[in-house]
């Protein structure tokens, strides 16, 4: 009784065997954290960054994850990769600049969670056309590279000098950056 109430059924779910008494082989994907990321563990800074929380409550990151025809994106191509940016010459630290910032901050996000979601879509598709052992070590693979990337550009940031909005955006990169990892390292895409 204690086995259905813990697993909700009765004996296994598997046939012991098959018509002639041998074995029925059950495909299974493996335990990803004890096979492939079993070498890898994420640095705590990067888990802080990746768990920071958004401004999802906002109505311009709502907008932006939205849809990219409800704002006018023409000028954010030059936050989309990391610093160093350009220092705009109007970027200060008044008031006025500082609210600016704090809007492109929630705009970024809600763009670059929409650009996650997209991700996630043909990721999963992916993942689940390829084989999982095959899919796994191509994941893994590709952390590895993202956390080594990660790693040069928090070091870089700690000598990177700019205006306040560069030095903001720069943040906000590397913690999309720590975001990406954290949910490929989990298999988040599969949820």
């Amino acid at each position: 009784m204690a086995y259905w109430q813990k697993h909700g059924r009765r004996g296994p779910s598997i046939p012991s065997s098959s018509a002639r008494g041998s074995p029925i082989p059950q495909p299974s994907l493996p335990d990803v954290s004890e096979t492939f990321f079993s070498r890898l563990s994420l640095p705590s800074d990067l888990v802080k960054q990746a768990l920071l929380p958004l401004p999802e409550t906002t109505d311009l990151f709502q907008r932006a994850l939205a849809s990219s025809d409800d704002l006018d994106e023409s000028d954010l191509w030059r936050w989309k990769d990391g610093p160093p940016y350009v220092v705009d010459p109007g970027s200060t630290s008044t008031v006025s600049e500082l609210y600016y910032t704090e809007r492109l901050v929630e705009v970024m996000h809600g763009i670059w969670s929409r650009e996650q979601h997209k991700d996630n879509e043909a990721r999963r598709k992916q993942f689940l056309q390829t084989g999982h052992i095959a899919a796994l070590e191509s994941l893994h693979t590709e952390v590895v590279a993202m956390l080594d990337e990660w790693e040069v550009l928090t070091h870089f940031l700690k000598y990177y000098s700019a205006g306040a909005r560069e030095m903001t955006m720069a943040e906000v990169y590397v913690q999309w950056q720590a975001r990406k990892i954290y949910h490929l390292y989990h298999l988040h895409f599969m949820e």
